[in-house]
């Protein structure tokens, strides 16, 4: 920027009405005393200002202040229409000039700033896109990874949960199965025991039932026969006590009831060997019955394929048996156009003898028997 006058050091616009709009420049003398007080001028004096000899305060009156005053504002008064007048006539139109570049340079350098600060603008802007750019790229892999992670614990969760599923299936199946082979080593141990039980019982059945029928039967006597003797001599003769054919006679209500149950077990015995004779009997029956439907059915099957195997060659046959056929039937009639008068007349003479007519009568049998025609070749609907 160039240095200008402040407003206050010119007059208040009667000689030079463009003061507010441009001050004077700094390179003009400001001062307000005179010339012959102040370095020597830097502009030539004109003729009507009146310089003041070098001796003008030398004499012994002093001048006083309110001169000194008086003086110093005509001198002020003086310079400033120096500087107007030379300003007007000399520095106006290059100021002029100078303002008109100086706003060139101003209206410039506002352009240029103002470019700068729409580019400036545009190049945060555009960082400021680019920074939204990548934090949306980062939350997208963000969630990417997210989705990633997720689907990958819910894979592996599925895993672990597939796996205890089958790790519990698996030991449902170990446990079903080892108690199937419990329940079956107990039911094995069961059955060998009912077995063991039954041969025992058995076995205790056969010496009882020896036991029994080794005992000889003794004569009875009276003793024998009065219960009441007995039943004293039980009580008061221990000694004396029945023997086992006297139990047998007279048994307890313990021996009765084992009885009864030995009876029972051999009517459920009994029962049971029926039973499984009933049904071996029944399964034989069954077996032979399928066994002879299986039977019946091969045999058909096999007489409905020889069945079609014949009707097969018969109709590959026809043809050959056709032309066959055509040729004995064909050649008869040739034969019998192209015949002689001498075969007439032989003819004729055989029609009145009975031996002719014998004779001829086995060839057209043997002819007939030995040309069947062919529909009594096919296969006759049953």
């Amino acid at each position: 920027m160039y240095p200008f006058y402040h407003s206050s050091t010119y007059s208040a616009g009667r000689s030079y009405p463009h003061h507010h709009r441009t001050p004077l420049p700094t390179s003009y003398p400001t001062t307000t005393l005179p010339s012959y007080l102040n370095s020597a001028p830097t502009f030539p004096t004109t003729s009507f200002a009146y310089q003041q000899p070098d001796f003008a305060f030398s004499s012994s009156d002093e001048t006083d202040e309110e001169e000194l005053l008086l003086r110093a504002a005509l001198e002020r008064k003086r310079q400033e229409r120096l500087a107007r007048h030379q300003y007007r006539h000399h520095h106006h139109p290059h100021h002029h000039q100078l303002e008109q570049q100086h706003l060139q340079q101003l209206e410039y350098e506002t352009l240029l700033k103002n470019e700068r600060e729409r580019q400036h603008q545009a190049q945060v802007q555009a960082q400021v896109e680019q920074e939204a750019l990548r934090k949306f790229q980062r939350k997208q892999i963000q969630k990417q990874q997210a989705a990633a992670a997720a689907a990958a614990s819910y894979q592996a969760l599925r895993l672990q949960q597939q796996r205890e599923q089958e790790a519990a299936a698996n030991a449902r199946f170990f446990a079903q199965a080892q108690a199937q082979a419990q329940a079956q080593v107990a039911a094995r141990a069961r059955a060998a025991a009912i077995a063991e039980a039954k041969r025992r019982s058995q076995q205790q059945h056969q010496q009882i039932r020896v036991v029994f029928q080794s005992a000889e039967p003794e004569e009875k006597t009276e003793d024998d026969e009065d219960p009441l003797s007995n039943l004293l001599e039980a009580l008061f003769f221990p000694q004396k006590r029945p023997q086992p054919q006297e139990e047998d006679k007279y048994p307890c209500k313990r021996r009765q009831q084992y009885r009864l149950a030995l009876q029972q077990q051999a009517q459920e015995e009994a029962a049971q060997r029926a039973a499984a004779v009933e049904k071996e009997k029944a399964v034989a029956a069954l077996k032979k019955k399928q066994e002879s439907a299986f039977a019946a059915a091969k045999a058909k099957q096999q007489a409905a394929a020889s069945e079609t195997a014949q009707t097969e060659e018969l109709l590959a046959a026809l043809p050959e048996i056709l032309t066959f056929v055509e040729a004995i039937f064909g050649g008869g009639q040739q034969q019998a156009s192209h015949s002689t008068p001498k075969a007439e007349s032989s003819r004729s003479g055989c029609k009145s003898s009975s031996g002719c007519a014998a004779k001829s009568t086995p060839s057209v049998s043997k002819t007939a028997t030995a040309a069947p025609p062919p529909e009594a070749l096919l296969p006759q609907p049953d």
